[in-house]
């Protein structure tokens, strides 16, 4: 109830300032000084260039405001304020005459046509299209301006004898109607939503209605004329107090926003913090137990090898808890062996070299070692990679001959007796990706656990099984694939069993087979000449580089250039030794050798004056942009990343040897 009472006064007080003292003033002036009239249009000028531009101010905040508050009124009463600003502005630029009261008159029927819209019903309102509706009244507005202006003689008259004509009376008294209705609806928002904006905007359309009556009440400069001019002032006004609440409101709103944000932020970083922090001493207390573990545990499985291998004086019942001791042994060293992969992983210390490996090689190695294992088992190892044995993918070889245990060794695990593990190879169509299936003939994995296959500690249904397992292999391969730029996939079904995809990138251009069959020439155990005979007059190349598999791929390259020959070296100690006892042309060098690295190979070689000027050009599986630096800082010309872009280097060597000449052409 005091709600009411307080909103009634507030009812009775705007309607007594916004109608009755207008009135009242209006009946007064005329009545006791009837004669008085003040024609200033400088005065006039300055009070409606005032109201336009408070009335284009006030409707730009209204936009800025729509798109927070999604006040469905506010489109229709920016397109008011705009129409009326504009015309209010082509008014007070007027002296006297025709489109002086044009302008006015028509300025103040648009307002009213426009603010009498927001008693359109809601559905209506939701289908109005902001911008094009604000965009053709600003048009139609200046259009209806400018035109005016071209086309004064085409006007109708809005004053005759100094008095106001029907039309213009007209125009007045019905967007003095549009103000009052459109008042109405404003102040039974207010009074239904309690909300300041819409109890301004009750008075601000009030006073903007009584100046519309007052118009007939009125006469040229005289008392009345200048008080209704007053009045649209104050409701500009009125509305601008609005627009500065709605700015300061607004203000007061994004800074409390960027208060709680700064806030959130903080906590989150803090969250952050003590999130690394844990991970970080969580890795740090797996990686020091799995090194402490390792040392009694290298002694259980030392001395249990040692009393197998004097199995005579043992009986029966001790060799086999004996072969016991040794198998838990084994299966415990794994699980740690896991354990700290999966730390390193975890605090991102874990490392890998990416060059060319050969698949066939690895997994003739892999599948070797595990024969023992798939026999026990009972289960064939197969794979089928005869039109794949000169494919080299991108990778590091240790890692990923762990990836392909893991997987096999699953394969083999989860199978069923007489089942059998293959692998096989195909490569993505029109892309140099290779992907490697090793797929069992288990017992599959239901495919609502699929995604769960890849979790840490996650063992499915198979951790209430006798089957062992540390239930983070599959999540170690596949971070361990993905940091050799490749992916690890997998598809499986009940009672059918299981494939998992590895693609890596692999390097189609050594995939043909040579087809002279030529086994290179051993200078010494240590040094390969890959060149052809006959020709006294090649560039020399000199490629120091400890990777067969590297060897094998850079002298494949040389071979198409039959200006060039390469001698290779696979150790620094030994291409120092030869570069500087035999001329060459230019020294291709790895980064990782065994004894002496390239980058202190290299300083050696610039500080040589036989060597001094002699290309030196890095080739690395190092990728850091900090090692590139290093690097080219020790004296490098040139830096090439594994796997080597063959038209870069091709590039370069031309560059620094003058052009190749293709074996084909020669």
């Amino acid at each position: 109830m005091e709600r009411e009472m307080s909103f009634t006064t507030k009812i009775m007080l705007a309607l007594f300032l916004s109608v009755g003292v207008p009135v009242l003033g209006s009946l007064m002036f005329n009545a006791y000084i009837p004669e008085w009239r003040l024609e200033n249009e400088s005065l006039h000028a300055m009070m409606e260039s005032l109201g336009g531009c408070l009335a284009l101010t006030l409707g730009s905040v209204l936009l800025l405001s729509f798109k927070n508050s999604k006040n469905k009124d506010y489109p229709w009463i920016a397109c008011a304020l705009f129409s009326m600003g504009t015309l209010d502005i082509f008014h007070a630029s007027e002296a006297l005459g025709k489109l002086f009261v044009w302008y006015h008159s028509t300025a103040h029927f648009a307002g009213g046509l426009f603010f009498s819209m927001v008693l359109l019903p809601e559905a209506w309102k939701d289908k109005v299209k902001t911008g094009p509706l604000l965009l053709a009244t600003l048009t139609g507005t200046l259009v209806f301006g400018a035109g005016s202006l071209l086309a004064e003689n085409s006007v109708p008259a809005m004053v005759l004898n100094g008095h106001f004509t029907p039309l213009a009376r007209l125009l007045n008294i019905s967007g003095g109607i549009g103000f009052l209705l459109a008042a109405y609806h404003f102040f039974f928002k207010a009074r239904k939503k309690n909300e300041p904006g819409d109890f301004l905007f009750a008075i601000h359309t009030t006073l903007f209605g009584v100046a519309g009556i007052l118009f007939e009440m009125s006469v040229l400069w005289n008392g009345s004329w200048w008080l209704w001019h007053f009045l649209r002032l104050v409701a500009y006004l009125t509305g601008f107090v609005f627009a500065v609440k709605q700015f300061i409101d607004q203000a007061d709103m994004v800074q409390q926003a960027k208060s709680r944000l700064e806030a959130t932020i903080v906590d989150l970083e803090e969250a952050r913090s003590r999130a690394e922090k844990a991970s970080q001493a969580k890795s740090r207390f797996l990686a020091q137990m799995s090194h402490e573990l390792r040392t009694p545990l290298n002694s259980i499985l030392g001395f249990s090898q040692l009393l197998i291998l004097k199995k005579q004086h043992l009986d029966s019942d001790q060799l086999h808890q004996i072969k016991h001791i040794e198998k838990s042994g084994e299966l415990l060293l794994g699980l740690i062996t896991d354990i700290l992969d999966f730390s390193k992983i975890e605090e991102g210390k874990q490392e890998v070299f990416l060059e060319p490996v050969s698949l066939i090689e690895i997994v003739q190695e892999t599948l070797e070692a595990m024969k023992p294992i798939a026999n026990r088992s009972e289960v064939t190892l197969n794979y089928d990679l005869d039109n794949w044995k000169h494919l080299r993918v991108h990778a590091d070889k240790f890692r990923l001959k762990q990836v392909l245990f893991n997987l096999v060794s699953n394969g083999i695990k989860y199978n069923v007796p007489s089942g059998t593990v293959d692998l096989t190879c195909k490569q993505e169509k029109g892309k140099d990706r290779f992907t490697l299936m090793v797929t069992d003939t288990g017992r599959g994995i239901p495919e609502e656990d699929l995604d769960k296959v890849f979790e840490p500690f996650e063992r499915l249904a198979m951790s209430n099984t006798a089957i062992p397992g540390s239930g983070i292999g599959l999540t170690i391969s596949k971070k361990l694939v993905e940091m050799m730029q490749g992916s690890l996939t997998i598809k499986s079904r009940v009672n059918q069993g299981t494939t998992f995809f590895i693609t890596l990138s692999g390097y189609p251009d050594t995939m043909e087979v040579d087809q002279n069959n030529e086994e290179p020439v051993l200078i010494s155990e240590k040094i390969r000449d890959s060149g052809y005979e006959g020709d006294d007059n090649r560039k020399a190349v000199l490629y120091i580089e400890d990777n067969e598999v590297n060897l094998f791929f850079m002298e494949d390259f040389f071979k198409n250039f039959s200006n060039i020959k390469l001698v290779s070296a696979k150790d620094a100690e030994l291409g120092l030794q030869m570069a500087s006892s035999q001329n060459f042309d230019l020294i291709l060098m790895d980064i990782l050798l065994p004894g002496m690295n390239g980058i202190e190979a290299c300083r050696q070689l610039k500080k040589s004056s036989r060597t001094e000027n002699l290309p030196v050009l890095a080739i690395s599986a190092l990728a850091a942009k900090r090692d590139i630096e290093k690097a080219m800082q020790s004296g490098f010309d040139d830096y090439f990343t594994k796997p080597v872009d063959c038209n870069a280097l091709r590039s370069v060597l031309e560059k620094k040897l003058g052009s190749l000449v293709s074996q084909s052409a020669g």
